[in-house]
């Protein structure tokens, strides 16, 4: 579903004096979609719950967002650009006041209190955030070694396998969740990834001369 409206909405975006509207008009249609889905989770009939929590538009507003902010990089830049830090303390302490102090949920997939969405902008925040602070800090730790695929790929498989055994709502787990795959990404990119790369530029080298000779 996604991967065939991204084309649609990239075509309105850019040929819209008002691409700014329509994103934020989109990302409210697709808020308010999660939203009634999360509060009336238990008074909706299986079949259209099961879809709606497949459908693109449930958590589409995520991704809009990210395009908004893009956009409007000039703009909004000072606000993640060194500031990882400030996004999470930030993040701490709202979740500390907010579960531990107030008894509300913050981590629900869906936006069904206010505390949801404050807490998922405030994630979404740290998560840029992050790309833009303390810069030069990977190449002087990783020393070159790029394992961001391999946890983009692999984070998943094992929140899965966790899920699926049943290990759920202890903060253990986490921890368990960043090291395997953190271990994975790094098997990945020994084993995998980085030969991969070396092979793309002999391949590339053997086409090229190949093209030349003809």
């Amino acid at each position: 579903q996604f991967y065939v409206l991204l084309p649609i909405l990239f075509f309105l975006f850019n040929q819209s004096r008002f691409s700014g509207l329509w994103i934020v008009c989109i990302a409210l249609i697709a808020l308010t979609i999660n939203s009634f889905i999360g509060v009336f989770d238990g008074q909706l009939d299986w079949t259209i719950l099961r879809l709606g929590k497949v459908f693109v538009f449930t958590h589409l507003h995520y991704f809009l967002l990210g395009i908004l902010i893009q956009k409007y990089w000039d703009k909004v830049s000072f606000l993640f650009e060194e500031r990882g830090l400030i996004w999470l303390i930030a993040y701490i302490l709202f979740t500390l006041v907010a579960v531990y102090g107030l008894d509300l949920d913050t981590v629900s997939y869906y936006i069904r209190t206010p505390a949801n969405l404050i807490a998922d902008l405030l994630i979404g925040g740290l998560t840029i955030s992050s790309a833009y602070s303390f810069i030069g800090l990977s190449d002087r730790t990783l020393k070159g070694q790029d394992i961001s695929y391999g946890v983009y790929i692999y984070h998943m498989l094992m929140i899965n396998i966790l899920v699926h055994r049943g290990f759920l709502g202890k903060e253990i787990y986490l921890l368990v969740v960043i090291c395997g795959t953190v271990i994975l990404a790094a098997f990945s990119w020994i084993v995998i990834e980085r030969k991969a790369l070396g092979s793309k530029y002999l391949i590339s080298n053997v086409i090229s001369s190949y093209l030349k000779k003809n």
